[in-house]
């Protein structure tokens, strides 16, 4: 029968917990807009999007080495449109890229006429969309952060109209970590 682990040994789960690694997540997320023919994953998508940023970084806030993977799952929504990142290309400087939105994807590009309409549409259709989203952000060597975040996306009225008469959408995301987990001791 082998000793029990000491928990000062490196490595050991009582060493993990006791030495987290000095890693977090700074999440960036403009104000979203209304985008029409937006190409992404086969199909041309119109509606309320947002392309949030997501660098990992030190205690201090300074980004670290860059990540060498990224996947995200959608753990709860309240809406069926909401957009889960399927292929996610990592900047160089380690930058990972954010899709937050509820857009409809069609097969060919929409007409002027319809993405006017579908603007509209988005415009005068109030929403409140609760999404908890957990990020899985790896290195080499086995290195993984887990992340998971709330975000809130929201459609108060329009209060204006373009020069088409077509409502401006007027939109908010807030984007808060709940939780940031790690699966390996040291630094990244």
């Amino acid at each position: 029968m082998p000793p029990p682990f000491d928990p000062a040994l490196a490595g050991s789960p009582g060493f993990i917990e006791q030495n987290p690694i000095p890693a977090g997540v700074q999440i960036y997320v403009p104000l979203p807009q209304f985008v029409g023919n937006d190409y992404y994953d086969g199909q041309y998508n119109s509606g309320m999007l947002s392309y949030a940023t997501i660098t990992v970084v030190d205690t201090d806030g300074v980004p670290i080495d860059s990540p060498v993977s990224y996947t995200e799952t959608a753990l709860r929504s309240t809406s069926s449109s909401v957009q889960v990142n399927t292929n996610v290309e990592i900047a160089q400087d380690g930058r990972i890229p954010d899709r937050i939105g509820l857009t409809s994807g069609v097969p060919r590009p929409a007409t002027e006429a319809q993405l006017l309409s579908h603007k509209g549409y988005m415009a005068t259709r109030p929403f409140n969309d609760t999404t908890t989203q957990m990020l899985f952000i790896g290195k080499s060597g086995g290195r993984t952060l887990t992340v998971i975040s709330d975000r809130i996306t929201s459609n108060a009225r329009p209060i204006s109209r373009d020069s088409q008469g077509v409502p401006n959408p007027n939109y908010s995301v807030t984007v808060s970590i709940t939780s940031i987990k790690s699966g390996v001791v040291g630094t990244w």
